[in-house]
């Protein structure tokens, strides 16, 4: 019973910092497997910077430098109580001469545990091409 009492707490929690909390730049802080596998993809934390911004108007921006790569990524989202919807429109990265068309859409649950900081977790073959099959991957970010 406490447990259950916890868990909703969390989710009326989450719930009402969702609606004020998504707008603005969030930057990657920490990222690791659901099993503590290492996270196998080259991003160092320290060295390499990963933001995405939402918009009021629905719209995002996902920037990235991995080293000397700067990519990035355009198109629009939805947050439907903890399920954020991302749909990339456009995209670009240090191989391509011009950015490219696409239309991806990819699920994740967010989690916020307050104004500042929120917890995004990607599972299915998103997580996978990083960490063991069936394993989520779990990305902390901070508002700038």
């Amino acid at each position: 019973m406490k447990k259950a009492l916890v868990s909703l707490l969390v989710l009326a929690t989450t719930q009402v910092f969702a609606a004020t909390t998504i707008h603005g730049t969030w930057k990657l802080s920490s990222r690791e497997c659901s099993s503590n596998a290492p996270v196998n993809d080259g991003l160092k934390i320290e060295q390499d910077s990963v933001e995405i911004t939402y918009a009021p108007d629905m719209s995002f921006l996902f920037k990235s430098q991995i080293g000397s790569c700067k990519s990035w990524s355009t198109g629009t989202y939805a947050l439907d109580g903890m399920k954020l919807t991302n749909v990339i429109k456009q995209s670009q990265s240090c191989t391509d001469l011009t950015p490219a068309a696409m239309d991806i859409t990819r699920n994740y649950f967010v989690a916020f545990a307050d104004e500042k900081n929120a917890i995004i977790v990607t599972t299915g073959p998103n997580a996978e091409k990083v960490c063991p099959v069936s394993d989520a991957l779990i990305s902390r970010y901070m508002k700038q």
